[in-house]
Formats: structure tokens, sequence, C-alpha cells
């Protein structure tokens, strides 16, 4: 009863003092949050935010800078007045709703497990799980703890499903794609297959463990042994093989062999005749032996290559008189060229060399009469296994090396850098130069580092002045060939000519890019277009073509510039006309006057 009263007087005492129990917090909200629907808030600054509303009905939006009627539907939770986004969204920019942050997945994709995912929206799927140990399932809208097995690969964590199957209903295995078989194919085990016809084949099987048989119309437990190759799952019939009549399994291509070659071991052959060779073996893992008359269990050692399932004899080998095996081409070495390790060689005589080397790794040396272990380096070239010695030396005395070519050169040239020369005498000349890279200088007298340019050639280390040009008096570059032309010549705008006199013609021109004109007494500055060719910077008329009168062109060759006579055909006549007429006008007055006087 006391407690009844203390309870009654203290209403009173509140009821009198003008207060309730409860009063909400004091805090005044910024302009923004009070027109937002905030009653009351946090304090003052640029961060504060909503704690109560002015209806007190409303919700604190997710952003808590103001007030809604109720929680945005599945993106957020009322917590005490609060909308917070679930997991996965974050406030929109105004504020008043929640949106998926990057990378969040939807809730169907979350609930199958998903952590991250794409973008949103219908195709969204997952980029990785929240078991880390999980695995993408099929259909990619969810996790699974493994790939289906059989059907399914695991590609970085992604379950892939195998050629000729898609992801099943519920994306958490994979099914057969649908392809309709027609009913013998059915019948026979395929589960899909390629377009309805004759020509159908299978492409899965209903037993995904089985294998599409050779002939593709069904399928086996097992590729045939021996015979076929497991391809993707298909039975492929190995390389003269073809799918047998009932197609499960593969047996040799038809091709009748000869009674002899049957005998040894043939099972297909080349056409008939006396050429007639081996396309494969009776015995599948036998090799058709190097004669191609016959198979062997397995081709001879280090004289032949089996090159896919035929024994090609090794170069430098041939087949044995029984075909069985390989031996050396046939050519006896003599005996010095024998114990130099020659194993074939050119016919006998003082001249024979080395065609093979009894160490097939050997290389036949400089001199050919022998085998050494490798090519000198830096002085030779392996060409086909014949070591070459390069331009400049020779095999040296015992064979094995190159040296530079011998041929001592007098004072004067040694001092010009040259190395080997022409035999001694005053028109002795460089071969080689003492620097390797060096050149042979224009006149041959020395060596220079490179050949002069627009006037010389290399040539093979040989400096060659260029048509029109010759040798510079101190032999280190090319001059243009002296010979003083005619005055016309010149004033045509000729360089050099050849000897003086009423043929005289051009050699070359004044200005280098001219071109010595057709009837070569003077230059002009390119040859004239279909009529000529440039030989040389010569412009030589074409077959048919004559050097025109003026020389600068080409005209046709039967060009009749006269009427059908020349002048001096025409004056002939006409002098012969005056002879007769005179004559006549003669004999009439002779006639006249002194017969009649008589």
């Amino acid at each position: 009863m006391l407690v009844g009263f203390l309870l009654v007087c203290a209403t009173v005492l509140a009821k009198d003092s003008g207060k309730t129990a409860c009063e909400q917090k004091t805090g005044v909200c910024d302009g923004s949050l009070t027109t937002a629907g905030c009653a009351t808030c946090t304090p003052a600054g640029s961060s504060q935010t909503c704690l109560t509303c002015t209806t007190s009905s409303h919700k604190i939006r997710p952003d808590e800078k103001g007030c809604i009627s109720e929680c945005p539907a599945d993106v957020s939770t009322d917590v005490d007045g609060f909308c917070k986004c679930k997991s996965g969204y974050t406030p929109s920019t105004n504020g008043q709703t929640c949106e998926q942050k990057t990378g969040v997945c939807d809730g169907s994709l979350t609930t199958a497990g998903c952590a991250t995912c794409t973008p949103a929206g219908s195709s969204q799927t997952c980029l990785t799980c929240t078991t880390s140990s999980h695995k993408i399932r099929p259909d990619e809208k969810g996790c699974i703890s493994e790939c289906p097995a059989d059907v399914s690969t695991d590609v970085d964590g992604f379950c892939k499903c195998k050629s000729g199957y898609t992801p099943s209903t519920n994306g958490q295995t994979c099914e057969q794609k649908t392809g309709v078989c027609d009913g013998s194919l059915t019948t026979a085990g395929c589960a899909t297959c390629t377009p309805a016809g004759s020509s159908q084949t299978c492409l899965t099987c209903t037993t995904s463990s089985h294998k599409i048989r050779p002939d593709e119309k069904g399928c086996i437990s097992e590729c045939p042994a021996d015979v076929s190759t497991d391809v993707d799952g298909f039975c492929k019939c190995k390389s003269g093989y073809t799918p047998s009549t009932n197609g499960q399994t593969c047996e040799q291509k038809t091709g009748v062999c000869d009674g002899s070659l049957t005998t040894a071991g043939c099972a297909t052959c080349t056409p008939a005749g006396s050429s007639q060779t081996c396309l494969t073996c009776t015995t599948s893992s036998h090799k058709i032996r190097p004669d191609e008359k016959g198979c062997i269990s397995e081709c001879p050692a280090d004289v032949s290559t089996d090159v896919d399932g035929f024994c090609k004899c090794k170069s430098g080998y041939t087949p044995s008189t029984n075909g069985q095996t390989c031996e050396q081409k046939t050519g006896v070495c003599d005996g010095s060229l024998t114990t130099a390790g020659c194993a074939t060689c050119t016919p006998a005589g003082s001249s024979q060399t080395c065609l093979t080397c009894t160490t097939s790794s050997h290389k036949i040396r400089p001199d050919e009469k022998g085998c050494i272990s490798e090519c000198p380096a830096d002085v030779s070239t392996d060409v086909d296994g014949f070591c070459k010695c390069k331009s400049g030396y020779t095999p040296s005395t015992n064979g094995q090396t190159c040296e530079q070519k011998t041929g001592v050169c007098d004072g004067s040239l040694t001092t010009a850098g040259c190395a080997t020369c022409t035999p001694a005498g005053s028109s002795q000349t460089c071969l080689t130069c003492t620097t390797s890279s060096h050149k042979i200088r224009p006149d041959e007298k020395g060596c220079i580092s490179e050949c002069p340019a627009d006037v010389s050639t290399d040539v093979d280390g040989f400096c060659k002045c260029k048509s029109g040009y010759t040798p510079s008096t101190n032999g280190q570059t090319c001059e243009q060939k002296t010979g003083v032309c005619d005055g016309s010549l010149t004033t045509a705008g000729c360089a050099t000519c050849t000897p003086a006199g009423s043929s005289q013609t051009c050699l070359t021109c004044t200005t280098s890019s001219h071109k010595i004109r057709p009837d070569e007494k003077g230059c002009i500055s390119e040859c004239p277009a279909d009529v000529s060719t440039d030989v040389d910077g010569f412009c030589k008329c074409k077959s048919g073509y004559t050097p025109s009168t003026n020389g600068q062109t080409c005209e046709p060759s039967n060009t009749n510039k006269s009427g059908g006579l020349s002048t001096g055909a025409i004056a002939g006549i006409a002098v012969a006309a005056i002879i007769v007429v005179g004559g006549l006008v003669g004999f009439l007055c002779w006639w006249f006057l002194c017969r009649g006087k008589a």
C-alpha cells in the first residue's frame, strides 16, 4: 500500500512541474536536416546526422541525413527506426534508398554462395565464392563444393562443361547437349549427333565414359588398341587403317600385295607390278624395311630412321642387298682415305676424295682427303658436310684447316695492305687483304677500308670501276675515262669520247644523270620512251627503229623521207634528162641547118 501511495505522489509531482516521464534529446539540427524531417541530431557540423524524426512514425533514411515514411524494401532493414542497408548494399546518392556495392551479388547469388559477382542485372554471374574452397557451378549462378565428375573440368575455379555438354537446368551439373540422333545411332549409344541425314554421326555418347567408334556411327566402351587413337573421345584409325565394316574397329586399308611381299609381312601395298612396295605390315608393330619390300620388327639402329613406320636409310647409306638394313653407299676408299675416316669415296685414283665419313657426325675436311670432327671456324663453311674454304683461303698442307692463298706480295703491295697476290712481276696484283674487312682498291695494287661510292662496285671484295670510269692515278678511287671530245660533241654534252675522228662518239656525259642519245653524238636528259632502251646509260633504238636525223630520238627504219627517191637519185635523173634533151636539140639543129645547106 505504501508503494502505491508513493507512485501516485510521484505522478502528481510530475504533472505539477509540467514535465512527462521521458523527453527528446536536445540537439538542434542544421537547416537541411530540419527540412529533411529530422527532429534531433548529433552535434552540429558537416557530419551531423539525424537522431529522431519530426514525424514519429517516420524512419531515419539510409544516409541518416533525413527521414522517410518507411525503409526501402529488400535492400534495407529497420533497426530501431534507422534504415540500415543490407550486406552488399550502400546508401544511394540521394540517401533515400540502398544500391548494390560494386561487385556485389544479388540476393539469389549471395544465397547460392557467391562472394563477388559481375555487374548487377539479369545476366549477373559469380566471380568468387564465399567458401574459398568451393567452385563456381557450371551455370555460374552459384557455388558448389566440387565440379561434377566426368562431365566438367575445373578451370581456375570455374566448372566448365566438357565438349558435348551444357549446364543442367539447376546449373549444378552438366548434361549432354541436345541434338536428336536417328534411331540407329540412338540404338548404337549416341546421345547427340550432327544434323539429321544419311551422313549423320555421333557427337557424344549416352554413357559418358564411352568413346565414339571409328565410323562415328555409334559408341563403344574403349578405342580398339594398336589400330586407333583416342582423340577427344573419338576413335581415329591410325595411318594405313580404315574403319571396319561394322565400324567398331579399324582394319588395314586394302591393296593386294604380290606373293613375295605378302610372305615378307606386307599387309597392303602400292599398285601391283615390279615396283610394288609395302604400305602397311601384317603385324601392326612392325616397320617397313629399308627397301620397302617387306617388314621387320624394328628399324636398323645407327644407319636408318623410323619415318612414320618406314625405315629410311641415313645420308650416305643405301638399302642392303637383302633390304633389311642399310649399308654405306659403294665407293671403296684407298687405304689412306679409309685411315683418315672416309667411309665412301669417289672412284679410285690419285684424285680420289671422300664422299661420306665413317663417323656420321664428322665433316669432310677442306682437302676432301679425310674427316674431322668439325669445320675450322672463321676460315671455312660447312656445306652439306663438306668443309669449304672461304674466299681467299685454300686447304692447308695437312688438309685439316684453311690458310690464306699463297703468293708473296712485292714490298709496295705488302705496304699497301695486300696479304696474298698474283705471281710476282710488274703486273702483280692483290688477291686478299691483311685486314679481312678491307677491300682491294680499283687498281688492285693495295687495299682500302671501303670501295669508293658512286664510281665503283664491290665485287667479292674487289672495287670494280663502273662503266665509263677507270682507276685513278693513285689507284684508290675511280675517275672518268679520258678521251677528248671534238667541239660538237662537247657542245652536245659529251664528257669523254672514243678516239678523235668523224666516227667519234660519246662514252660519258658531262651531266652524270644524262643518257647518251641514240646516235651517240651527244647527251639527253632521258632516253626516248617506247622507241629506245637505256643500256648502261646508252639509249639504244629498239628493233625496227633507227636514230633520227637529229640523233635525239628513234624512228622506224623503213621511213620514206622523200616520196620514194633520195635527193641524190632525183639529182641524177635531172642531169640525165638535161643531157638527153640537149643532145636531141643539138642533133636537130645540125640536121636542119647543116643538111639544109647541103
